[in-house]
């Protein structure tokens, strides 16, 4: 990235440049995604088709939503929650599934069992989508995850935690364990893993207004479905 030093903004340029995406590319199929819209995109990305490349403001960002996990677990211990399993992995399909749980809630109060415990930031716009729609209709991906991390967990309740980032407002609900939901997840996640044909797209037209804003937009549309990988 050419730097226009003659802007006093150079400096939070260079900052933001620091984040990088040369981490190694995943070996596994992550919990975090299982629940996105498009299989098409996951068999794509999971087969190494294409790898997405997001720029230094994104990473960072990213990082934030790690950072606040600390301060919802410091939170809760101060309401004498014993959140334990913090980044405990849980895998499926052969280990080629894999997912990172935030951690596990005893001694809730009001309740008697123990609860995963999912932690999300979001913006404005997002927090009061999902005030409005409650977290299955507004973040499908975040419900699938949790799902799947229930079941695998061998727990029945989850806490689901998002703050507004921009003004720390707290929205938490609980979701119960349908294990009809998590099973078909995990075999959608078999399929993905295991299928030699690409799945059809999401729409063929390549204007619809998911396909112009996936990362996946160039491979997907010009790939030659008549050829397993």
């Amino acid at each position: 990235m050419e730097l226009n030093t003659h802007t006093d903004n150079y400096l939070g340029e260079l900052m933001l440049n620091t984040w990088s995406n040369d981490s190694p590319p995943r070996k596994y199929l992550g919990g975090s995604e299982i629940g996105h819209v498009c299989i098409r995109y996951l068999w794509l990305k999971y087969h190494g088709y294409f790898r997405e490349n997001f720029k230094g403001r994104i990473l960072r960002l990213f990082n934030r939503g790690h950072r606040e996990e600390d301060v919802f677990i410091s939170e809760l211990r101060k309401l004498g929650v014993d959140v334990v399993g913090e980044q405990y992995e849980v895998t499926a399909c052969n280990g080629k599934f894999k997912g990172h749980i935030d951690g596990v809630g005893l001694n809730i109060p009001n309740q008697t069992k123990p609860h995963l415990l999912e932690f999300k930031t979001m913006n404005t716009s997002n927090f009061k989508d999902l005030q409005k729609k409650g977290v299955k209709a507004s973040k499908p991906q975040y419900y699938a995850q949790m799902q799947v991390y229930m079941y695998l967990c061998k727990l029945d309740r989850a806490f689901f935690i998002a703050v507004n980032k921009n003004n720390d407002e707290i929205y938490t609900t609980r979701v119960k364990l349908k294990k009809r939901e998590a099973k078909d997840l995990l075999e959608r996640a078999n399929m993905i893993i295991n299928s030699s044909i690409a799945p059809e797209k999401i729409c063929n037209k390549p204007t619809y207004y998911i396909c112009v804003m996936c990362s996946a937009f160039d491979v997907c549309h010009d790939f030659d479905d008549s050829i397993p990988f």
